[in-house]
């Protein structure tokens, strides 16, 4: 793909995340973190920014529910987190990483079965983490 132009801006975020690569932000938070770090960039900006990111591949964008933010990641091609699944909590709205085997087998009879291909990059399975299934459970004892 070709490279855009670079701006300090976009460099600026770049870098936010990247030092975040674990982490899922949305646009108020990334906003909140470059003015602890001294730096202030207006929010169309920002999501200027985030979709032209998303676009280059740079960083992957997880679509909000309802009433929430879409929030993003960095892609760290070297640990290929473009090619994994995400859960996300109902409950908490924890965001997980998913490396499954079984998952990847799914994906792969998806396609040789049903010429179907799954973008890694957009799919999220919805549902109860650990945590707060054991929430419930002690609630209810």
């Amino acid at each position: 793909m070709k490279e855009s132009y670079k701006t300090k801006q976009r460099e600026q975020i770049l870098q936010s995340f990247q030092q975040r690569s674990d982490e899922h932000i949305n646009a108020d938070q990334l906003s909140d973190l470059l003015k602890k770090e001294g730096t202030t960039i207006g929010t169309a900006t920002i999501y200027r920014t985030l979709d032209k990111l998303v676009t280059q591949g740079s960083l992957r964008k997880f679509i909000a529910d309802a009433g929430e933010k879409s929030c993003y990641q960095y892609i760290d091609k070297e640990k290929g987190c473009a090619d994994h699944y995400h859960l996300k909590c109902t409950e908490c709205g924890a965001l997980i990483h998913l490396e499954c085997d079984e998952v990847q087998l799914l994906a792969k009879h998806l396609l040789a079965s049903h010429n179907f291909m799954i973008d890694t990059t957009r799919t999220v399975i919805y549902g109860t983490c650990q945590t707060c299934i054991q929430k419930k459970e002690i609630s209810h004892e």
